[in-house]
């Protein structure tokens, strides 16, 4: 009964592997870090997972911050390692968008 209910276990449950994107970027010439942590198969610490391949991974979600509220979109590429993210503001706001960041990136899984 025990082996039995240990290939049930094994077989049905998913997988996820815990990857984490560590990535630099400059903002306002100081040299920040963000992570980008992956919580399950659809989305990471940053937000939902709105699309991912072998190559990228896309990441959409709403934000709260600096005064504004928003969504967030950031890019991640898989191969050469680096990222992209930008936030569109309410439009109760008068500045529309918020800069590019982008950066470097370095694995951990």
């Amino acid at each position: 009964m025990k082996i039995l209910l240990t290939l049930f276990v094994l077989l049905f449950s998913s997988s996820v592997v815990a990857e984490s994107y560590y990535c630099s970027y400059l903002f306002n010439n100081e040299s920040k870090l963000t992570e980008f942590k992956r919580l399950d198969n659809n989305s990471f610490n940053k937000g939902e997972i709105l699309d991912e391949n072998d190559t990228l991974i896309y990441l959409g979600g709403t934000v709260e911050g600096y005064d504004h509220k928003g969504y967030r979109i950031s890019i991640i590429d898989k191969k050469i390692k680096k990222f992209r993210m930008k936030v569109l503001h309410n439009p109760e706001y008068e500045k529309k968008e918020s800069d590019i960041i982008e950066g470097d990136c370095k694995v951990s899984n």
